[in-house]
Parts: C-alpha cells; structure tokens; sequence
C-alpha cells in the first residue's frame, strides 16, 4: 500500500486505462530522495496488465555516455526495433556506434524513438518506466522526451521519474512534484511498517522523517529492538545514525562533499540538534570556525532553509546522512559546541545531553547533571527512555557503587518498561561492582521480578527471604519490600511453607507494603481452601485501590481483589484507570497486565469486543516483552472469549498454548483457566457430561479459587452436573457456591447461587429463579442474566407453562445474540422454538464487525463522546493515527462525520 500518494496513483491508472484504449501519455514524477518516485514505478508496472512492462534507470557513472540510456531501453525492445522500417532501424543502430551530434541527427534520433514507442509495425502496448532519470545522459533525454511530448497513439504509457530541480528538464510534459506526506499518511505507513514502536520513539521518528516515505521505512530499520520500545538515548541527534544505510549515503555525500569545511560543520552542528534555532546554531558554530555566512552555500545549494529563524533540512534523510559520515571526534567536538551554546540555565537538561552525547571518559560531574535529567527524559518517552538517561550516566560514573546504584536504578525502569533482557543485563552488571546491601536489595527485586515472569517464582520468593536478613540493617523498609515481594511470589507459587515464614518476618507491616501483603495473605487464605477468611483483606484492598493516585502495581492487586470479591464495578473503574497511567507514563512493564485485568473486567460485563481487543493488545506486548506468566493469563482469556463466541477450535489451540506455556512452572493458573473454557465451551454445546468431566478434573487444583476462577467455576460445574446425572457433584459444588456468593454480596453473584440452588433442589425452583432475575435486574452480568433466563425457560417448559416460557427465552436469545454468545443462543433458540415460538433469523456480527480490533476500539470511544487525544491516551497511539483509524472507518460504516459515530454508541460493544 502507498500512503499519501492516492492522487499520482489515479492519474498513473487513468493513463494505463487510456493505454488500454489506444491512448498513448507521458508523465513526470519528480522529487526528493526517498519521497517515493520509485515505489509509483513500481505500482505502474503491477497495474499494467496486459501490456509489456520495460524499465530503465539511468546510472551515474553512464550520464557523460551519449545514448548510454537509450542503448538501455533499446536493448529490453530489440524485437521492436527489428520491426521498424529500415532507415529507422539504421537510425537508431547509427548514434549508437558512431555518436551523433547536431540539431539534426538528435531529430532523427527522436522521431525513430518516436516510431518504436508508438507500435510501428508491432502489435501490443507498451508501458515505459524510467527510473533515475537525472542520470539519463543528454542525448538519451533529448531523444526519450521528444518522442514522449508527441506520443498520441498506440497504447504506450510513458512515466520518468528523478529528482527535482535542473537535474532533468521535462518542459512540456505532464509533471508531478512528489512533497513530503502528510501527518496522517506518515502515521498510517509508519504504523504498517514499523507496529512496535514505543509511543516517543514514534513520535520522534515522525518528526524526524518530516513525511519522507523512505526515512519512515530506513530510519526506524536501523534500531535496534531496546531502541524501538523507547530506549533511545535523549539528545536531539537523529536516531540510529551509526547504523545509517550505508548504501544511502552516496546520494547525499555528494551533496555535501564540494562545501567549504566551515559549511559542513554547520550542518553537523544542525544534524546533532534538533530543535535548529539558527542562534544556538551560529554559536555553536564560531567554536568550530564557522560564521552565519557560511550557511550560504548550503541554502543555495538547496540543501536547508531558513524558516523562522531556525534551520530545517529539506530532506531529512540528509540530516541522519550527515550524521552518519561524521567521525567520532567532529561528532564529539560538535556535541560540546551544543553543550557550550545552551548555557542558560533553561537548557541545563540539553547541555547535560549533549555533553554525555559527545563524552569519552569516566565523569562523575557529567554523570550527576546527567542523572539529574531522568525526570524530564521519563516525561518525554516514559521508563525506556528513563532506563537509557540512567544507564548512560553510570557508564559515566568513575566509582563502582555510585555506578552500581545508577544501574539498579536503570535496571528498576527498564523493568517496568517491560524490557526484561535489558533489565536483566544491567543487573548483572551491578552485580559484578560489588553493590552495597542496599543496592543488592534493590537488584534482587528486580530479578525475582524476571524470575517471577519468566521462571520459577518459587525460586524468586525463596531468594528474597534469605537477602531480606543483610539489608534490614541498612535499609528496613527495603527490608520490609523484600519479605513482602517473597511472601506475594510464594503464594503465587503456592509454596505456603515460604509464605508463612515471610509473614512471620513481618510482625508490624510498614504502610508502603501493606498492600501486597494484604493481597497475599488474601490469596493465600482462598488457594488454602479458607477463601471466606481472605475475605477481609480483599475488602481492604479495594478500598486502597479505589482512592486517587496510590501505586499502579498496588492498585491492579486491588483489582484482583474486586475481581475475586465479585466487584464489577470497583473492577472495571480501577483497571481501566491503571491502563491509563501505565499508557500516560510509559510503564511497559506493567501495561500487558493491566490490560489483562481490564479485558476480564469486559468480559464479566459482556463487552466481548472490547475484551478481545485488550487481550489482544496485552498478548502482542507480553510476549514482545518476554512475559512467560502475563501471556499464559493472556491466552487464557482468549479462550474464554473463543468458548463464549462458540469457536471451539480456537479455544482448543489457545488453551493448548496456555497450558505449554504453564509446563514446569509453579503459576499453573494460566493453563487451568485455560481448561476451564475447554469445560465452557462443552456447557455452552450443551454438551453436559464432557462438560462436567472437564470442571470436575479441576475441582482438585488451587487455582479453581484464583481471583480470576473462583466466581464462576462452580456455578457452571452445578449446571454441568445436574445436567449430566451427576447430583454428588452438584450438591457439593452447589455448598461452596452459596457459601462464597452470599459472602460476597454482589446481587449478580447471589442472583447465580440461587440460579444453581433451583437446578440442585427443584422444589425450590421456581422462587429461586424468581428472585434471581430480581437481582439480576441490579447487576451488570449480562451472560449471567441470560443464563439464569435460559435456565428459568427450560424448566417453565418442561412444567408445561410456554406463554412464561417464550417470554424467559426470548430475552435470554437476545441477549446471547447481542453479546456474540453464540452456542447459548443457539440453545435458546431451540428452546424457543420447541415452546412454540420461531425466533427470528440470527444478527450478524454487529455493526462494527467490518472494522479491524483496532478500528473497533477507536470507534468505540469516538463514539462514546472522547476526543483523538483522549482515545490517544487510552490505546497508546498518537492523536494522528486515531485520527487515521476513524478515517479508515468511516467509509466502510457509511458515515461522513465524527457526530455521525454517536448512532453506534449503544451497539459498539
């Protein structure tokens, strides 16, 4: 796809449509280097069906050669020269030879060239493509361009393409100047191209490629994967440039290669530094020799203007060029003019930059006012480009445990950008400096960090407890951090015997951790089998996590909580709120989990669309970020999404993963939440004993009572039982249900243990399903609500009441259809119908299943009343690709206008 270039690409496809008919044209596509001259050559010749395809470019080392690019073009048509009639064939045999010269010849030349393009005595048509055309040599350009201005029949399509300006003159032809592309175009291709980019670098690479299609593609291509998700150093030089295309820098160093010395120091001093204020520019540059005066030859030779008083590089690419020629001490020497230019107090954070930019040695000065800096370089590109500022001021540090303490630090963002390599690696570079205890203590929570995601949180857990002895005279409260982290991950691993002596190490909880420790003694009340005394501290966790600001990782175990104590409400508030700031401050890190507590809370209030795009988002940054655990939960719930949509083989190949994923881990809750949609799928086919073989099975495993299980497996294990025969199943699930719903007191999750009494004690159902529907009526559990309705249908059937019957099902088979569960409706739908009642066809996907999961979203949120930049903030996108993705959409949902998206607002999800 060519972004931006939708006008040159109609005319391209006119003319080739009137080539079909006979018609014969010319055209001109001139522009800058990279603006994409080439890539329309290139769609030209795959939209030319049925004509013969020649392309030609010329080359630089040929252009002092006369006819050397006619000799080209005639070499790809020699059957049609053989064609022409004999003088011209001796015309065209004749320059090449023996070089012609004068007025005359050159006509002749021409109106042979002239006769092969139109078809004299050949059939077909042709479509000529001239690549480089600046390199054509003077003769071959005469010749090509006269016979192009007097093309008229045959069918031959011709295009040139080159660079602007006196390089090649084609007055009298069609013309084209390709300029930069717009905002939305540079977003949408470099968004195609390069996904992955972290918001900041993104932004930055958009400002530096200032719409030059080929700087969006190569710029980018040259960083490496930490550079891509934000771990770009901060000064303002271009991105990449030591590993600049090589094979690009041809273009560009002859254009710099005949100025003065002077001249190129100034462009170096601009190629460094881009905010390009000609002031910081001059001054900079009376350091290096250079005055204002020798920007002349540069703006003559059209390689920058002046706008404003600050210099721009008409073509970006020469900038990274630039950059990328300059050797490392005039990249030094010009980084310390920058430095020595931005003296007022105002530009300390730039001086700082450019001056570690352009340091060789150890330099603890420079190393402090670096360090100093990290706020501003997290505001700009969040804890990646955080991790980059600290790493770079340790390798300036002179002194092993200042050193060690800036790569603890480094370690802890890189970290929560989710860059556990990285992290991992500057760990263990701390770790070889000897660290303080305090620093070790630091390390080794970011390790059991990594291990925790990627390794065995046993191990982690038992790890930290013996560390937490050493730092506790030094750092108590880190202390106290560590005992809390080994007693959160031995839990987590189910290893109660660490967990309790983590506990034990914490007589008086400090208030920083008193969240985590509340959330594992929580867990570790529920995996126990004792969920009703953890009850407590996941009330207690909600209400931390509802008040304003606090902790992010603090607050997504306040949901955990809301999602255990059956919270929707406080669930759905804190997790999306969570995603927020993770999105606002770059915290990668914590972002996959985030969105994975946030596509639970959307799908617990059927917003399916909604919950598929979050864990579909959270899937792609887990596994980029090597998030074994994130991603098993991940996969996990986009079985659960497949088992309610009725894609059984999705389900199965995702659960499949999820449990790989688990194999010799300790955290299985991943692979058995994974199982369970496998038991989900079955109920929903009404496939009753598979169903209650596969609920049953997990009924041993601790996990059944994770936060994310412990609502809804025994509810669907009673309906499994009951339905399959199995009443011992039933009635011991059925105890474990009441006791739990009752305790937690959500009306939905009371209204299901009724739904489960009335299935187990039929004496009692039809109260049952009486005042379950009532509370019901108070929850936002749509599935559930039409499970119970459902239920509540079959048996007012089956008692032989199907005017109650129709009414229950009816809304039961809209709901299910409007939500996108597809095996319950069809269960409704046949119970409907056996009660006497044809239901209506079912809905299709709704009216954004045309839009792709991003467009969706998007959509959603437009539609909602929120504006680019708030959707922007939400989806971490910029403002310019939501604006991209909505005009995407509105044409394939038929609407002309953002209030137009409103009528969307009560279906979207």
């Amino acid at each position: 796809m060519l972004y931006g270039r939708e006008p040159e690409q109609a005319l391209i496809d006119r003319m080739l449509a009137d080539g079909r008919a006979g018609l014969s044209g010319s055209l001109v596509l001139s522009g800058d280097v990279g603006t994409g001259k080439s890539a329309l050559l290139a769609f030209a010749a795959d939209r030319a069906s049925g004509a013969r395809v020649v392309r030609v470019a010329g080359v630089e080392a040929e252009a002092r050669l006369p006819f050397a690019g006619l000799h080209l073009l005639l070499r790809s048509v020699a059957d049609r020269v053989e064609a022409l009639p004999a003088s011209q064939r001796e015309v065209l045999r004749d320059p090449l030879g023996t070089g012609v010269s004068g007025p005359e010849e050159c006509v002749r030349v021409g109106l042979a060239v002239l006769a092969l393009l139109s078809g004299t005595g050949c059939d077909g048509r042709l479509a000529v493509l001239i690549d480089d055309a600046q390199w054509l040599d003077g003769p071959s350009a005469e010749a090509l361009l006269f016979a192009a201005r007097r093309l008229e029949a045959g069918g031959t399509t011709m295009i040139f393409a080159g660079r602007g300006g006196d390089g090649f003159p084609a007055q009298g032809l069609p013309s084209r100047v390709l300029g930069p592309l717009d905002a939305e175009a540079a977003a949408g291709l470099l968004d195609e191209r390069h996904p992955d980019l972290s918001p900041w670098v993104r932004e930055r690479l958009l400002r530096e490629a200032a719409g030059n299609p080929a700087a969006l593609v190569a710029l980018p291509a040259a960083l490496t994967d930490r550079e891509r998700t934000g771990g770009l150093f901060p000064p303002a030089g271009p991105v990449g440039l030591d590993r600049f295309p090589a094979e690009w820098r041809g273009a560009f160093d002859a254009q710099v290669a005949g100025l003065p010395a002077a001249t190129r120091a100034l462009l170096l001093l601009a190629a460094l530094d881009d905010r390009g204020e000609l002031g910081v520019l001059v001054c900079a540059g009376r350091r290096l020799g250079a005055s204002v005066g020798d920007l002349e030859a540069a703006e003559q030779g059209g390689l920058i203007e002046v706008r404003d008083r600050r210099l721009v590089f008409r073509n970006p690419l020469l900038r990274a060029a630039i950059a990328a020629a300059s050797s490392l001490p005039r990249r030094s020497a010009a980084h310390e003019a920058l430095a020595a230019a931005y003296g007022d107090e105002r530009d300390a954070e730039r001086r700082a930059w450019h001056l570690a930019a352009g340091a060789v040695e150890a330099d603890e000065e420079l190393a402090a006012a670096l360090a100093r800096t990290a706020g501003r370089a997290r505001a700009l590109g969040g804890q990646a480009a955080l991790a980059a500022v600290l790493e770079r001021a340790a390798a300036l540090t002179p002194g092993p445990e200042a050193r060690a303490d800036r790569l603890a630090a480094a370690a802890e963002a890189a970290h929560d950008a989710g860059r556990l390599g990285w992290a991992a690696s500057l760990v263990d570079e701390a770790a070889r400096l000897a660290p303080r205890p305090v620093t070790r203590g630091r390390l080794a929570l970011v390790d059991a960090a990594i291990e925790y995601q990627r390794g065995s949180p046993a191990t982690a857990a038992r790890d930290l407890l013996g560390l937490a002895g050493p730092v506790a005279g030094d750092a108590p409260a880190l202390a106290a951090a560590v005992r809390a982290t080994a007693l959160h991950y031995a839990v987590l691993a189910g290893d109660l015997g660490t967990a309790d002596a983590a506990a034990a190490a914490l007589p008086a909880v400090p208030v920083a951790v008193a969240g985590v420790v509340d959330a594992a003694l929580a867990v570790r009340h529920v995996i126990a089998g004792d969920p009703l005394q953890g009850l407590p501290h996941l009330r207690d966790l909600i209400g931390r996590a509802r008040e304003p600001g606090g902790d992010v990782r603090l607050n997504l175990l306040g949901v955990y909580a809301a999602l255990a104590a059956g919270d929707d409400g406080a669930a759905s508030a804190v997790a999306e709120a969570q995603v927020r700031r993770c999105r606002e401050d770059g915290e990668l890190g914590l972002l996959p989990e985030a969105l994975t507590l946030l596509a639970v809370t959307r799908l617990n209030r059927g917003l399916y669309g909604d919950a598929l795009a979050c864990a579909t988002e959270g899937l792609a940054l887990a596994e980029g970020a090597g998030q074994d655990h994130q991603e098993r939960l991940l996969l996990a719930v986009l079985a659960h999404l497949a088992a309610v949509s009725g894609d059984d083989e999705r389900c199965g190949s995702l659960a499949a993963r999820a449990a790989a994923k688990a194999a010799g881990r300790e955290v299985a809750v991943g692979a058995v939440w994974g199982a369970y949609a496998l038991g989900l799928a079955e109920l929903g086919r009404g496939r009753y004993a598979e169903a209650a073989d596969r609920l049953a099975a997990m009924s041993g495993s601790r996990w059944v009572r994770s936060p994310f299980l412990i609502n809804c497996h025994g509810a669907d294990l009673v309906e499994a039982a009951v339905r399959a025969g199995r009443p011992g199943y039933a009635a011991a699930a059925l105890e474990g249900v009441e006791a739990w719903m009752s305790r937690i007191g959500q009306p939905w999750a009371r209204a299901v243990a009724l739904r489960c009494r009335a299935l187990v004690r039929s004496a009692d159902a039809e109260a049952s399903y009486e005042e379950a529907a009532e509370l019901h009526g108070r929850g936002d559990r749509p599935l559930e609500r039409a499970r119970t309705e459902l239920l509540w249908g079959q048996w007012l059937r089956r008692a032989r009441r199907p005017g109650a019957a129709r009414t229950r099902l009816r809304s039961a088979l809209e709901t299910f259809e409007a939500i996108g569960a597809a095996p319950w409706a069809a269960r409704a739908r046949a119970e409907l119908e056996a009660a006497g009642e044809r239901a209506a066809p079912s809905r299709d996907g709704g009216p954004l299943s045309c839009l792709t999961s991003q467009e969706a979203q998007v959509v959603r949120l437009a539609a909602a009343g929120a504006t680019n930049r708030e959707i922007a903030a939400r989806l971490f996108l910029s403002p310019r690709t939501v604006a991209y993705h909505l005009y995407k959409a509105f044409p394939k949902l038929g609407v002309d206008s953002r209030h137009e998206l409103k009528r969307f607002g009560d279906r979207a999800s």
